[in-house]
C-alpha cells in the first residue's frame, strides 16, 4: 500500500483528480470521498489506547498496487495533531511507500489563514498566528515529519514534492510519481477542472466579517440561522469576486514582505537539513531565500 498524506493546501486536488485516478495499475483511494470519517476517527483522531489494527485493516484493500490519498495523515491542518502517531500507524497496519508533498512557509502560512476564514472562523491573520486551538509554528517545520517517515520506511520509500515543481510542471511529477508508484504508466487524459480557487484579499477580508453571522463548523452559535452557511457565502463571494470584488483589492498578501521574510529564515535550518540530507532541491524554489521580492 501507498499513502499520499499531504501536506494541506499542496495542490492535493490536482493530484486527486488528474494524476492519482490515471495511474495505470494502481488501485487509487481518495479518502476525502471514500470513507472519510472512518479515516479520520480510525486512524488520524483516534487516542492511541483506542486505535485498533486489527478493525482498520478490515476496511483496507491491502494489495500493494493500492494508493490512499488523505491530507490529514500529517496530523490536523495547521496544528499536525497527531502527526508522531499516526506515521506508526500507518506502518503497523501495512503501508510500504510514502509521498508527501511541501510548499515554502511563507506561502503555506498565508493559505492556511485564507483556509481558516473559508472555514468560518473569524479571527485576523495576526490573531491566527497566535491561537494554538488553529495554528502552531511546528505544523511548518517539514523536516522532523519527514525525518520520521524516512526512519519508519526507509529514504528510497518516501518521495517528496514540492507544491512549486507541481505548479511549474505537473508533467514532471506526474512521471516522478509513476516511477516511485512501479506502475505500468499514466494514462493521459484532459485536465480535470475541479481547483480550488483562492478568492481576493478583500473578499476573504469580507467573508471573516460574515462568518460572524453566519453558520459553520467554527462558530455553530450563528446570529441569523443555521441555513445561512459560511459555505453558501463563500460560494456567493467565489461568483462576485472575478467581476467586482478584485478588481479593487490592492494587496495581494494578509502579511508583508518583511514578515514572510522572517518566516522563511525562521525555518531556514530545517529547509537546508531536507536539501541536504534528503537530496530534495528545494533552494530552486525560493525556501532558503531571504529576499521574497526576488522570487
Amino acid at each position: 500500500m501507498i499513502a499520499h498524506i499531504g501536506y494541506h493546501k499542496t495542490g492535493t486536488t490536482f493530484l486527486q483528480h488528474n494524476v492519482f485516478p490515471n495511474i495505470e495499475g494502481i488501485n487509487f483511494y481518495n479518502v476525502n470521498i471514500e470513507k472519510n470519517s472512518f479515516f479520520k476517527e480510525k486512524i488520524c483522531w483516534s487516542p492511541t489506547l483506542e486505535f485498533d489494527k486489527v478493525e482498520v485493516m478490515k476496511e483496507l484493500d491491502i494489495s500493494d498496487n493500492t494508493l490512499y490519498s488523505f491530507e490529514n495523515f500529517v496530523g490536523f491542518m495547521g496544528k499536525g495533531t497527531y502527526n508522531y502517531e499516526i506515521a506508526h500507524r500507518l506502518k503497523e497496519i501495512g503501508f510500504k511507500k510514502i509521498i508527501v508533498a511541501i510548499r515554502r512557509q511563507d506561502k503555506m502560512m498565508e493559505s492556511l489563514y485564507r483556509q481558516h476564514v473559508q472555514s468560518g472562523g473569524t479571527l485576523k491573520p495576526n490573531e491566527y498566528l497566535k491561537d494554538v486551538r488553529y495554528f502552531r509554528w511546528s505544523f511548518l517545520d517539514y523536516y522532523p515529519l519527514i525525518k520520521l517517515y524516512i526512519e519508519l520506511f526507509g529514504r528510497e520509500n518516501v518521495l517528496i514534492l514540492m507544491q512549486e515543481e507541481l505548479k511549474e510542471s505537473s508533467e514532471n511529477v506526474a512521471r516522478k510519481i509513476v516511477e516511485f508508484c512501479g506502475a505500468e504508466g499514466l494514462e493521459m487524459k484532459p485536465a480535470n477542472s475541479q481547483t480550488n480557487t483562492s478568492l481576493s484579499v478583500l473578499a476573504i477580508r469580507l467573508l471573516r466579517v460574515i462568518n460572524h453571522f453566519t453558520y459553520s463548523n467554527l462558530r455553530p452559535s450563528n446570529l441569523i440561522s443555521k441555513s445561512i452557511s459560511t459555505w453558501k457565502m463563500r460560494t456567493l463571494l467565489k461568483y462576485l469576486d472575478p467581476y467586482s470584488i478584485s478588481l479593487i483589492s490592492f494587496k495581494k498578501s494578509f502579511y508583508s514582505d518583511s514578515f514572510q521574510n522572517e518566516t522563511l529564515k525562521k525555518f531556514e535550518g530545517s529547509n537546508k537539513k531536507i536539501e541536504k540530507e534528503f537530496g530534495v532541491n528545494i533552494s530552486n524554489y525560493g525556501y532558503l531565500e531571504n529576499d521574497i521580492s526576488s522570487i
